[in-house]
């Protein structure tokens, strides 16, 4: 796939479908474990963090200035204050694909611990 910061995602897996296939197909269990094992962690984990974080909503928003939180899509990968300056738009993150890819970037620098709802 293309850097997170720009440009076109050319994914195999996603080639040829329009986006609107991607967000709706994206609500069933079983297209979004597809994508979850489409990367080189622990599909299981991801579907679990997922569904901890987001209940597999891929517009799931949250916002808390009192716990610091931003956090948007199915990873509810955080924009808040300092952090939204080296990670990708909202925008960006509300599309299934985006926000799987960039969580996988994540997972490859800190592991699961990047998520609270790890380990629950």
């Amino acid at each position: 796939y293309s850097d997170i910061t720009g440009g076109t995602m050319e994914t195999p897996f996603l080639r040829g479908m329009s986006m609107n296939e991607v967000i709706t197909k994206d609500s069933s269990s079983g297209f979004l474990k597809e994508m979850l094992r489409q990367y080189g962690w622990n599909a299981d984990i991801a579907w679990n963090v997922v569904m901890c974080e987001s209940g597999g909503n891929s517009n799931a928003h949250n916002f808390s200035h009192i716990t610091k939180d931003d956090s948007w899509g199915l990873f509810q990968i955080n924009l808040y204050g300092s952090l939204a300056s080296n990670r990708p738009s909202a925008e960006y993150l509300l599309i299934p694909e985006n926000n799987i890819q960039f969580a996988y970037q994540l997972y490859q620098q800190v592991g699961w611990s990047a998520w609270t709802c790890y380990g629950r």
